[in-house]
C-alpha cells in the first residue's frame, strides 16, 4: 500500500535524527490515496521545522494542519496523486505522560472525597493525606 518513492522516503529519513528507526509508515491509518508516516522525536516542533525546511528546499508545497491524528500539527504534502501526512510523536512519554498527569490530578480529589477530607488549606490537606493508610 505504501506508494511514496524511495527518493522522497530517503529525504524524510535524512530529516529525522536516528534515521530510519524514527520514521514509520502507518499502514492502518493510510489508504490508497493517503500515506501516513510517524516521526519520533525528542522535540516535535523542531522535527516539524526541520522537515518543513527540507520540503521548502526541495520546492515541495506543504500545509501544516491540525487533525484528529495527533495533538500536534501535522505536515501534509502531495506527490502526484498521493497525499503524504507526517505525524510528529514523542520519542518518550506520550500517553504514558498523560496517564501519569491524570493520575496526579484525579487521585487527590478522589482521596479527599472517599475520606471525607474537606479543606482548602494545602498544608492541612497534605497532613490529612499523609495520615491515610496506604492499604485503604
Amino acid at each position: 500500500m505504501e506508494k511514496l518513492d524511495k527518493a522522497d522516503k530517503d529525504m524524510l529519513i535524512e530529516c529525522v535524527s536516528g534515521g530510519v528507526n524514527n520514521l514509520e509508515f502507518l499502514s492502518k491509518k493510510s489508504s490508497t490515496r493517503i500515506n501516513v508516516y510517524k516521526i519520533l522525536a525528542n522535540d516535535r516542533p523542531s522535527a516539524r521545522r526541520k522537515v518543513q525546511a527540507r520540503l521548502r528546499k526541495e520546492k515541495i508545497r506543504f500545509t501544516e494542519k491540525k487533525t484528529n491524528l495527533s495533538s500536534e500539527s501535522i505536515t501534509e504534502f502531495n506527490r502526484g496523486q498521493l497525499i503524504v501526512r507526517i505525524l510528529y510523536k514523542p520519542l518518550r512519554g506520550g500517553m504514558t505522560e498523560t496517564t501519569l498527569n491524570s493520575t496526579i490530578t484525579e487521585l487527590v480529589p478522589c482521596l479527599m472525597f472517599h475520606n471525607n477530607i474537606n479543606t482548602n488549606d494545602v498544608n492541612k490537606l497534605q497532613t490529612e493525606l499523609f495520615k491515610l493508610k496506604h492499604s485503604s
